[in-house]
């Protein structure tokens, strides 16, 4: 498996078109790769690799979770949940390899495997979250094989037998008529999920949709371009849920720790658009000011109906409105979550 983010730069895709998009929506996310770390002494190992409370999760949940590097770079971001004896991990298929390689290269003596499941894929669900009392997420996709079992909260998942279904982080679609979206992403092979790409009730879109919706749920991803560009808090980490100061050492931790506490962040992750553009930057693509070639770095872009929709990570004291693209200045637009909560004001006395 391969994603095409690392080619977005040459070869622009399609704009993603929602304006007209009726739910349900199975989307192909064959640019996701599933990682196994099972057997006995799997919970401590990876619980030490890793800059998230493994240890935190109630049977039956997942969590955002990151891997960096002694610097406090991240290496991977990825979600995370219990399976067997052990973890699953999902993230982006062009990071998985090294991911893997080099969780194996600690390994050591411990009584753990770490492989790439070649034999498991994922699809992604999207329907509506209507909120008249017209309808429900379960009443969308009622009749349809292998979805009775749909995780209710958000961040948790069940396991049908023939699948896993994650319940993923719900998105605004950007449109009135779709103003809310709730998403699962089901594990399992093709024969398992060939069911859902049979049944006609679904209409079906691609891996920078779901990007997409990413991006407008502040969700961002470590791409094959970005690995080893951002510290946890530049990506909004602590306000996802995705970062523990108690849990204990990890490769990077003192970085990271350093930056919470002893002074100010200086870059964060904002969600900004760039308007009637029809060419997305890439991830890890630096963007500028007039007087500063590096005011700002691209997480991820994706082009839609009116331009350019995109998570970058911005320096907090230079207004968005200076920062351009293709001498285009970006528009801020909002996240679900509030940059300034309790845990947003850290530091580092690097470049961060």
């Amino acid at each position: 498996m391969t994603s095409d983010v690392a080619n977005n730069a040459t070869e622009q895709t399609p704009p993603v078109v929602v304006s007209n998009l009726s739910a349900p929506v199975l989307v192909e996310l064959s640019s996701l790769a599933v990682v196994e770390i099972v057997g006995d002494d799997a919970q401590e190992f990876f619980q030490a690799q890793v800059c998230n409370d493994l240890k935190s999760m109630a049977a039956n949940e997942m969590q955002i979770n990151g891997y960096c590097n002694p610097k406090g770079r991240l290496l991977a971001l990825f979600t995370v949940f219990a399976h067997d004896d052990g973890y699953r991990v999902i993230l982006p298929a062009d990071v998985a390899p090294a991911f893997a390689k080099r969780l194996q290269m600690f390994v050591l003596r411990a009584k753990v495997s770490v492989q790439i499941r070649d034999d498991l894929v994922c699809s992604g669900i999207v329907v509506n979250a209507i909120t008249d009392g017209s309808s429900t997420e379960h009443e969308q996709l009622t009749g349809i094989n292998d979805l009775s079992e749909l995780p209710a909260a958000k961040m948790s998942m069940s396991d049908s037998g023939s699948m896993q279904i994650l319940r993923w982080h719900d998105s605004e679609s950007g449109t009135p008529e779709q103003s809310l979206q709730t998403r699962y992403v089901c594990i399992g092979t093709p024969s398992q999920l060939s069911s859902l790409w049979e049944d006609e009730r679904f209409k079906h879109m691609g891996w920078h949709y779901w990007r997409w919706l990413d991006i407008n749920a502040g969700v961002p991803n470590v791409f094959a371009a970005s690995v080893e560009q951002f510290i946890p808090q530049m990506l909004n980490m602590q306000h996802i849920n995705g970062l523990s100061f108690k849990k204990g050492c990890y490769p990077g931790q003192e970085i990271v720790a350093r930056m919470q506490y002893l002074g100010k962040l200086k870059k964060h992750m904002k969600h900004v658009r760039l308007p009637d553009e029809t060419h997305a930057p890439s991830p890890g693509d630096v963007l500028a000011t007039d007087a500063n070639n590096n005011a700002g770095q691209v997480v991820d872009a994706v082009v839609d109906e009116q331009g350019v929709n995109i998570l970058a990570v911005v320096n907090i004291e230079t207004p968005v409105a200076d920062i351009k693209f293709r001498e285009q200045s970006l528009h801020e637009a909002p996240l679900p979550y509030a940059l300034n909560a309790p845990g947003g004001d850290c530091s580092d006395n690097s470049d961060s």
